[in-house]
């Protein structure tokens, strides 16, 4: 990874940074794989300056902010949420966004951000981190296999008007593997 690279709570002064961040990641993420109209849909519906600005706002929601020689270059979001059918741990937190620029692939910033959103998580005594990741995005379930998430479901997001398939994945912030408790038997 690249020298001077760091993660730190984003602050609401950050949310234009993280907005154009988060937009940014998302259209290169899937631009090429959705409808330009879809695409456009979702950035102004929950990726605009006010959605942000509400996100570093919530108490229940820790934003972690990447960035390297002082330019943002990733995010993590970790939140208390309604969790799905399939995760019935009390508590249980998901991790609803983890994005890098694709110019930090593969430098271990991803990895660094995963773990400090497992470390908030474990801090707010969540036995269980979930996500949702797109059963078409195979470098992400890659990845998050090499975390140690399992797959504990499946789940649906509509991006514009495309129905998308989720895998649901899970691991247990504090030890680094799923607690069989926390989850629902499918």
């Amino acid at each position: 990874m690249s020298a001077g690279a760091c993660i730190r709570p984003a602050t609401p002064d950050d949310a234009a940074l993280l907005a154009a961040l988060a937009r940014s990641t998302f259209v290169d993420t899937y631009g090429a794989t959705s409808s330009a109209e879809d695409v456009d849909r979702y950035l102004k519906a929950n990726l605009d300056l006010a959605s942000q600005r509400a996100l570093l706002s919530d108490a229940h929601t820790q934003v972690l902010l990447a960035t390297v020689d002082g330019a943002a270059v990733g995010y993590a979001v970790v939140a208390r949420c309604a969790a799905p059918p399939c995760i019935s741990a009390a508590n249980a937190h998901t991790l609803a966004r983890l994005y890098v620029v694709r110019a930090q692939h593969g430098s271990g910033l991803a990895q660094r951000l995963f773990g400090a959103a497992l470390e908030v998580a474990a801090a707010r005594a969540a036995p269980c981190l979930w996500l949702c990741v797109w059963d078409q995005n195979r470098r992400a379930i890659a990845f998050y296999a090499k975390q140690g998430c399992v797959q504990v479901g499946t789940s649906t997001f509509l991006l514009g008007t495309e129905l998308q398939h989720d895998k649901v994945l899970a691991i247990d912030p504090r030890r680094g593997h799923v607690d069989e408790n926390a989850i629902s038997p499918r």
